[in-house]
């Protein structure tokens, strides 16, 4: 995919995303151009409990599982996120760890905006 597809997708994704719902559409445009695509392979951990939470993910293709572990070893699924949906976001707002695992339930084309780019927009 070109970087101008790249950006363009990005930003499409951008416009749906409620906590960038007040920038206009120059600073979507140029938040967008900050994500970097990234590919995780069937099964493959995307981030983890406790983790630094640096960044939030949009799925470009794909399905994500977000899910639990729990104390006897098994897993609580909370979601599985596919094409446009975003994961990530609070970890990124708050600064804290992952509050769930993320996990490529499919081959999987992401799209990730680290935190330090995403804050001087909503900070203006």
């Amino acid at each position: 995919m070109t970087n101008t597809a790249t950006a363009e997708r990005s930003r499409k994704i951008l416009e749906k995303c409620e906590i960038f719902s007040a920038l206009d559409e120059e600073a979507r445009r140029e938040l967008a151009a900050c994500a970097k695509p990234r590919s995780f392979a069937v099964n493959e951990p995307i981030c983890h409990v406790g983790e630094p939470g640096q960044s939030m993910m949009a799925v470009v293709a794909g399905t994500v599982r977000i899910s639990l572990p729990t104390l006897k070893g098994r897993e609580i699924i909370l979601a599985d996120l596919s094409t446009g949906e975003l994961f990530g976001e609070i970890a990124l707002l708050d600064g804290k760890s992952r509050s769930a695992n993320a996990t490529a339930l499919t081959k999987c084309e992401l799209l990730v905006l680290e935190r330090r780019d995403v804050l001087p927009f909503l900070e203006t």
